[in-house]
């Protein structure tokens, strides 16, 4: 007995000093937005989700506002990580207003809490699209008094795009851009579908820990990256961006019943509704409304495939596809996260994205400017 009760100790002491090291070395590359305001809107079932804007800079206005959506573990960082590298930024230097959600126990949002039944480690994608994203695009339409947004997701952001674009609220989209966003499993990866062997070591835990060992591998990135070049091609990020990204991009505790409904979807190769009722992938055919896929030609996460899929099915007629990687002349292939963070991102991919937003937006005339 007393034996069990020291390994017990040894454990949680452990335990202790690598989150209390997580935490260090994300306050030590900690990263700062800085966003114009901070809006909190509460779902029907009573999460806070929380808004940050960035208001339209430049003598260009448009009328339709962005919305911006982080992918899976992740959080505002994902699209917003400093001045350079931050989507938000860049386009409200065009001109646009930008809003960038942090979905349920991401970031500032409400986050599970112990005698709190509202706020668990329960969640599934099904919330995401059905509950958080409905209510930020309501707030952002009556704020701004525009109809429709257009949104940019990446990873999991763009993979809720295309769920939300097959229900009725669609109309209030108007444009789309999808980064890294895969809707074919057949292609993954050996060590992605690792997850699927955890799923009976998963159903022990509310919630699993990866974004505090990714953030024990921030001091020394390029060590590591045999394990980063699954994030992102660690030969196409700066060690000061990847300490960064490692810091502050990833939650430290993913929700447990999320990362099982990716291990379902990745073991039976189907991109399905929580009760297995629903094939998002085989509604990508009612998706009519004007789409960007971008991919990366050396992505591990979402192998091209993955992500060209979707644009293959999408009935939209106004629809176009980027591949970013040596084929398309860059000296480099380019990873997953490396789409948003990459040395040459601001350059090469994000003007892809401004321009196409730009080119689906109405301009604010001079009169409404001063208003």
């Amino acid at each position: 007995m007393i034996l069990v009760i020291t390994i017990i100790f040894y454990i949680i002491a452990v335990l202790a000093v690598l989150v209390s090291m997580a935490l260090f070395w994300g306050v030590v590359f900690r990263a700062e937005s800085s966003p114009d305001e901070i809006h909190f809107v509460i779902t029907r079932d009573g999460w806070r989700i929380a808004l940050h804007r960035y208001l339209p800079m430049g003598d260009e206005r448009w009328r339709e506002p962005v919305f911006l959506c982080h992918g899976l573990g992740a959080n505002r960082f994902d699209l917003d990580l400093d001045a350079r590298f931050s989507l938000a930024r860049c386009l409200r230097s065009s001109g646009f207003d930008c809003w960038v959600i942090e979905l349920r126990g991401a970031g500032m949002s409400a986050k599970p809490r112990l005698l709190d039944h509202r706020y668990r480690f329960d969640w599934t994608f099904e919330e995401y699209y059905r509950k958080d994203i409905p209510a930020a695009i309501q707030h952002i339409r009556q704020v701004t008094g525009a109809n429709a947004v257009h949104w940019v997701g990446h990873s999991m952001g763009g993979m809720l795009l295309y769920a939300f674009l097959e229900r009725e609220e669609a109309r209030w989209i108007r444009s789309g851009v999808t980064i890294a966003s895969p809707v074919d499993f057949d292609d993954m990866i050996i060590g992605i579908k690792g997850l699927v062997r955890l799923r009976k070591v998963l159903k022990w835990f509310p919630f699993v820990p990866l974004g505090i060992w990714v953030k024990l591998l921030s001091p020394l990135p390029g060590l590591f990256a045999p394990l980063l070049k699954f994030g992102f091609n660690p030969r196409n990020v700066d060690s000061d961006v990847a300490r960064r990204v490692c810091a502050n991009m990833m939650e430290p505790l993913v929700c447990r019943e999320l990362l099982l409904q990716f291990g379902d979807w990745l073991d039976n190769g189907r991109w399905r509704s929580l009760d297995r009722s629903f094939d998002f992938t085989e509604h990508l055919g009612d998706i009519t409304t004007p789409i960007l896929v971008l991919a990366g030609s050396g992505d591990l996460q979402a192998p091209r495939s993955t992500v060209r899929g979707a644009f293959e099915r999408i009935a939209s007629e106004d629809k176009l596809y980027i591949e970013f990687g040596r084929t398309l002349g860059q000296p480099v292939d380019y990873g997953h996260g490396d789409l948003v963070f990459g040395r040459e991102a601001p350059r090469v991919v994000f003007p892809h994205i401004c321009d196409w937003i730009r080119r689906h937006s109405a301009p604010v005339n001079a009169s409404q400017k001063k208003n």
